[in-house]
């Protein structure tokens, strides 16, 4: 009794601590994005295009998933082996896509301040490596060093933004955001996990098996995220060719607020996962109540927060855009409404995780993109950024809710999406933090 009610303490610790770091970052956020785009105005979409090829090979760079780190972690395997591991891997391959980054925008520009531009913003690929420690904290349900780690990274961060935004200072300047943000997240990471763990580096080594085994369960997830970051960020390099960077730049702004929301559904699975992993294995018919329940919280957040954005749309825009950007206000109104299929989206994400069939999702994520394209390349012309907002709608709902019905192993989660977008109101008694 007295471990369970310690469980329940660390997790409602975890749960509070994670979501008021999303909070102040998503403030945050609004703030600097809004002062960043008055700055640069219609260069906006240069500035966002710069860290949307940087955000495309993140992913590759971090080529271990945090959820295979987690799943490992909770399940009590070696510590030091996966964790000494996972940074080795991280940290080369961080090295080697700065490289591939660097010289990609010197052979492709002739440019001087677009070469320096995509460099400067590709730093951020060389601090990576101690991501692994942010896992295991989470994974050990120490959320609030956590939080407060990717607080004050994103603090500095947009910090600097708001800076460079106040001064003045040129995109390039602006792109040293990221690699500072980043660096000081991963000082921080290092220094409460060493502090909270007692753990020696004599303890971490490398393995040849364990860093394969970390490879083929993270691939799918890591090709995943790439195609889920080109699926959110490619409508804009599309819009530069087709319709210019002004209309760019206003769909470029209205991604901020449902972007910076992503972050908050991102909490739901990163506290809900241990628990759900524990109930699938041990005790199905719960897991899948859970899982219900699960699914009808995300689309009752997600329709908030959609209905929050649309409503307000005009006040929003008009008060951290400024008036220059009046015609954002349409566009929010309509990107608004991919937050409910992203929130439901982490249901399937943890049973895909925990059966170990993500690949599953990289084929409905590239799915969406090519969908996505599609429309953009049909409404674009005619719609400007409003087409290009709805075809990110349409790719969205196609993605991570309708394609569930595809497959046999994820049907069961489709069928409990489609409830959950009809009665999104979930029975608190399932989420009983003691099981």
């Amino acid at each position: 009794m007295i471990e369970s009610a310690q469980r329940v303490r660390n997790i409602i610790s975890n749960l509070s601590w994670q979501a008021g770091a999303k909070v102040i970052n998503l403030a945050m956020s609004v703030l600097a994005g809004g002062l960043v785009a008055r700055h640069l105005h219609h260069d906006l979409s240069e500035y966002r295009t710069a860290q949307f090829y940087v955000s495309l090979v993140t992913p590759l760079t971090v080529i271990i998933s945090n959820n295979v780190i987690m799943r490992r972690l909770v399940a009590r395997e070696s510590e030091g082996l996966i964790l000494g591991t996972a940074m080795w891997m991280i940290a080369l391959s961080g090295l080697l896509f700065f490289s591939v980054v660097a010289a990609g925008s010197l052979l492709w520009s002739e440019n001087r301040s677009q070469q320096l531009l995509f460099i400067v913003a590709a730093l951020s690929l060389l601090v990576w490596w101690p991501i692994p420690f942010g896992h295991a904290l989470e994974a050990h349900l120490h959320g609030r060093e956590s939080a407060l780690s990717a607080s004050l990274g994103s603090l500095a961060m947009r910090s600097w933004e708001i800076l460079c935004a106040v001064q003045g200072l040129s995109i390039i300047w602006l792109c040293g955001s990221v690699p500072i943000g980043t660096a000081i997240t991963m000082v921080f990471l290092a220094i409460f996990y060493f502090r909270l763990r007692q753990e020696h580096l004599a303890h971490w080594r490398w393995d040849s098996t364990t860093a394969w085994q970390l490879l083929k369960e993270s691939s799918p997830l890591i090709l995943g995220g790439l195609a889920s970051g080109a699926l959110f960020r490619i409508n804009i390099v599309l819009l530069r060719e087709w319709a210019g960077n002004a209309e760019a730049s206003y769909y470029s702004a209205a991604l901020e607020l449902p972007l910076s929301m992503q972050m908050i559904a991102g909490v739901l699975l990163t506290v809900f996962f241990p628990g759900l992993t524990h109930l699938l294995t041990h005790e199905p018919l719960r897991a899948w109540n859970r899982l219900d329940q699960f699914t009808r919280l995300g689309a009752a957040l997600g329709l908030l927060s959609a209905l929050g954005l649309c409503l307000g749309a005009p006040l929003w825009t008009n008060w951290i855009y400024g008036p220059d950007f009046k015609p954002t206000a349409q566009v929010l109104a309509v990107t608004a409404w991919i937050l409910p299929a992203m929130f439901m989206a982490q249901a399937r994400g943890a049973w895909l995780l925990h059966t170990q069939r993500t690949s599953i999702e990289l084929y409905y994520i590239l799915g969406g993109v090519l969908l996505d394209v599609v429309l953009a390349w049909l409404w674009v012309p005619s719609m400007g950024a409003v087409g290009a907002a709805w075809a990110l709608v349409a790719a969205y709902a196609f993605t991570w809710v309708i394609s569930s019905l595809i497959h046999t192993h994820t049907r069961r989660i489709g069928i409990l999406q489609l409830r959950a977008s009809i009665w999104p109101f979930p029975t608190w008694q399932e989420f009983n933090l003691k099981r």
